[in-house]
């Protein structure tokens, strides 16, 4: 009861208030977004959840990787023939955070014209759902099921990597004048006018040959030459880079994406910079993130509470405070 009686007393006076519990879980506590925008109509309230607040799977806990799984993500990557590979990173939670940021920046944005807040919601589900629409949209225009493609793409070829003497390089062909650009320099002018290759739709028709007549030539040259070919003659292309490669490159650092700071709990860190730069300014760390309960004492004390009280809500684990180093 202390715990809920501070948390309202912040939400009086939050403009946004985010939650990411399983559905009923706030309302079982007297905090779901009636009882919170009672308290402050002008609340923006976020629920993030794994399947939404509404629906026959509305109850389940979501995880990253279970909803590559349910959604079908997983049925389209990994190799053909192969089994299903999750995304080396988890691009469910990220994604589904932005979501929740943009709607949140949309409502506060509405609220300024119409002095009242809104109820979102946001799930991994449906930013699983909307990844796929492409990929929807094909299956709706043929009734054909998607199946997985490894590095290549289902509507375009050859786009996709390609192993050469060295090691592998990713050739992008989007469109047929690059098709006859990636013949002249590789060798295959035999086949640039063959009907089964002569445009997009017929080597997507002929995918494997396609790939195969192309992977034959790029076998014979390290990457290093077919980068200077390509990057010569405009064919979109990348070697298979590492992350360590790609965080010592002079680009990474012309755009000032690694940030150092200090912590004091953990001395020198780095980070990522946001991939979002405002008039060319320089992007920095102004602090470091918070530990758990780091301002617990400076808000409680903000909120009118005297150490007595702050000491009876720690004791009572209604709050936590942060150790001290």
């Amino acid at each position: 009861a202390a715990g809920r009686d501070v948390l309202l007393r912040l939400v009086r006076r939050a403009d946004v208030f985010v939650e990411s519990f399983r559905k009923g879980a706030m309302e079982r506590l007297g905090l779901g977004p009636a009882a919170m925008r009672a308290e402050n109509p002008r609340l923006i309230y976020a629920s993030i959840s794994g399947f939404g607040g509404s629906g026959p799977l509305s109850s389940l806990p979501g995880y990253d990787v279970m909803v590559q799984a349910f959604s079908g993500v997983m049925s389209i990557t990994g190799e053909k023939g192969g089994g299903p590979v999750r995304s080396a990173f988890s691009p469910l939670d990220q994604t589904t955070g932005i979501w929740a940021a943009l709607g949140i920046v949309a409502a506060l944005h509405e609220r300024g014209t119409s002095g009242i807040g809104r109820t979102l919601e946001v799930s991994l589900f449906e930013t699983a759902m909307a990844f796929l629409g492409y990929t929807a949209q094909t299956y709706w225009a043929t009734g054909r099921t998607p199946q997985p493609c490894g590095s290549g793409h289902e509507s375009l070829c050859p786009y996709q990597a390609f192993r050469a003497a060295d090691g592998y390089i990713l050739v992008a062909v989007g469109n047929d004048k690059l098709w006859r650009v990636l013949c002249g320099i590789a060798g295959l002018l035999d086949i640039v006018d063959d009907p089964r290759f002569a445009t997009n739709a017929a080597r997507v028709a002929h995918f494997d040959e396609t790939v195969a007549s192309v992977g034959e030539k790029l076998a014979a040259q390290p990457v290093a030459w077919w980068e200077e070919q390509f990057t010569r003659a405009g064919v979109p292309h990348s070697p298979i880079n590492t992350l360590d490669k790609v965080l010592a490159m002079p680009h990474t650092a012309a755009r000032n994406i690694v940030l150092d700071y200090e912590d004091a709990h953990h001395g020198a860190m780095h980070t990522m910079a946001m991939p979002v730069m405002v008039d060319g300014l320089t992007r920095t760390v102004r602090r470091p993130p918070p530990a758990l309960g780091e301002h617990t004492m400076e808000i409680l004390r903000e909120l009118g509470e005297d150490e007595t009280g702050i000491d009876a809500l720690l004791r009572a684990g209604a709050v936590q405070a942060a150790p001290k180093c």
